[in-house]
């Protein structure tokens, strides 16, 4: 019988903390050597529009940015809620761990991947990766695909060896050297009490996490793996650190307490500025003191401080000011709903996304956008994109992703079969009501745009600019670029290089995803 499973990374091992900031750290590098290319204006991908087949995955101008920071959870939530549901599953541990489990797949699988630690891990199955997929154009004039088949057991066979691990490691030791020099000396090596080799192999040898209710019910057992399943691969890791806290807390160091730390996706926002996530960690704080309630928990993100990775403590509130924050957040969904009246969701959430960004600016007293920024974020009005545009837009779209996360954890917290780990009287009141007003967040695919992005949406512009009013001066100059500080001034904008950069693509990245 054809099996067929797609499996999403739903926790990453301590060991992989290294590489998780190795990435980020290129991702930022990747972002600033852009902004220093484009100081004025952020160019778009044209390219797209006239690649055919996949070639436009490998265009130049789409490697030129990060990837987009929401890819895999919309993507996810696209497939959850396509007819490929029931086989789309986020794991309690690396996707390729599962794969490679001899319990889960057979050599007569095929697995495709963009991970090539597949072929370390020694995965039964064929393996066939991504960045090998080729469309070629047969006679009868239909597309086709190509692919190549990998075999880690055949190839390690070939050599002689029992895996690929050794191979591995001398190459990630000195990338120079050819393939067949690695071989060469993984086969005339006795470097198993090596402390750098061990570290390295335990990488590859740490088995899938169960998540368990701790044995006090089957039924909460179940409703564990089923909860976290379909959860952003992000919230998925947190809410599994807080099941295992809960359930090992005799093992932990309740002098010190827990250390909780949170990956943010890197956003693609002006590098120049404080990161885009931060007019939204409140309400991520919201998140995290509910599931952390009571407990002493030290927790983190992991995200750009300025031109560097940094962790960044996020400061839980206490059970009486978690209370007062889900009254004041949910009083604010529900004010917002009368002041707009019968608008889309889309339009809804994207609308009290900007403002809650603009009032948190405002009473920081930070750099503030001009009017015209604002209108044209929210409305996509045509026109090069600054990168003050591209900032705002990165902050509404940290704040709606910061929202959506909050919603998650709010469920998890309210499943029933999740009883005998959470100490139900301690949640509050109003959980309930917030989490009802924010199931209405519709999925990331409608809700996000790409720099530069438009998404058509029905807020009458006259409604919109009465609220706005409290925000700019009524004579406030239109700006060209800069960002609006105290007193409506606005820094001085240099002279525009003569540039002979296209014009790029306005529509919606994400839009294919619609009718999965």
């Amino acid at each position: 019988m054809l099996r067929k499973h797609i499996y999403f990374d739903g926790f990453l091992p301590e060991a992989k903390a290294s590489v998780r900031l190795e990435r980020l750290g290129k991702s930022l590098d990747q972002l600033r050597k852009f902004r220093i290319l484009h100081p004025e204006v952020c160019p778009q991908q044209s390219e797209r529009r006239h690649a055919t087949g996949t070639d436009w995955l490998q265009s130049r101008e789409l490697r030129a940015l990060p990837a987009p920071p929401f890819l895999v959870p919309t993507i996810l939530e696209a497939l959850l809620a396509s007819k490929y549901g029931s086989m789309t599953e986020v794991v309690p541990c690396e996707a390729d761990a599962k794969c490679s489990n001899p319990a889960i797949s057979t050599h007569e699988d095929y697995i495709l991947t963009g991970d090539s630690d597949l072929l370390i891990h020694h995965a039964p199955g064929r393996i066939l990766m991504f960045a090998d997929l080729m469309s070629r154009e047969q006679m009868s004039k239909k597309n086709s695909l190509f692919i190549s088949c990998y075999d880690s057991n055949a190839i390690a066979k070939r050599f002689e060896l029992p895996n690929l691990l050794l191979v591995a490691y001398f190459i990630k030791q000195d990338p120079h050297l050819s393939y067949l020099e690695c071989v060469k000396k993984a086969k005339g090596s006795a470097i198993e009490e090596d402390s750098q080799y061990a570290n390295f192999r335990l990488e590859y040898e740490i088995n899938s996490i169960v998540i368990s209710s701790g044995g006090q019910d089957q039924v909460s057992d179940a409703t564990c793996q089923t909860v976290c399943s379909r959860l952003d691969p992000r919230v998925s890791e947190l809410v599994q650190n807080w099941i295992q806290s809960r359930l090992n807390a005799k093992q932990r160091l309740v002098s010190t307490g827990l250390m909780e730390v949170m990956y943010l996706p890197f956003l693609i926002d002006d590098p120049t500025r404080a990161s885009a996530w931060r007019e939204s960690t409140y309400i991520r704080s919201v998140a995290y003191s509910t599931l952390f309630l009571n407990r002493a928990v030290q927790l983190t993100e992991v995200d750009r401080r300025g031109l560097r990775i940094a962790e960044i403590s996020v400061t839980l509130l206490t059970p009486l000011e978690l209370e007062s924050t889900m009254q004041e957040l949910n009083s604010s969904i529900h004010r917002m709903r009368e002041v707009l009246g019968q608008v889309s969701e889309v339009s809804y959430w994207r609308t009290f996304a900007l403002l809650s960004v603009l009032r948190v600016l405002k009473d920081e007293v930070k750099a503030f956008p001009s009017k015209e920024r604002v209108d044209r974020v929210f409305f996509g009005k045509l026109g090069q994109q600054t990168w003050s545009q591209v900032h705002l837009a990165a902050q509404v779209e940290a704040y709606l992703y910061s929202l959506r996360l909050l919603a998650q954890v709010l469920m998890v917290t309210l499943t029933p079969g999740l009883a005998p780990v959470i100490e139900r009287a301690q949640i509050p009141a109003t959980l309930g009501m917030l989490l009802k007003s924010l199931e209405t967040l519709p999925m990331l695919a409608q809700l996000l745009t790409t720099p530069g992005g438009r998404l058509p949406l029905t807020v009458d512009e006259e409604m919109l600019a009465m609220e706005f009013s409290s925000f700019f001066p009524a004579k406030q100059k239109p700006e060209r670029d800069g960002m609006v500080g105290e007193g409506g001034r606005a820094r001085k904008k240099r002279k525009k290089p003569q540039s002979s950069s296209k014009q790029f693509d306005r529509g919606n990245m994400f839009s294919i995803l619609g009718d999965a």
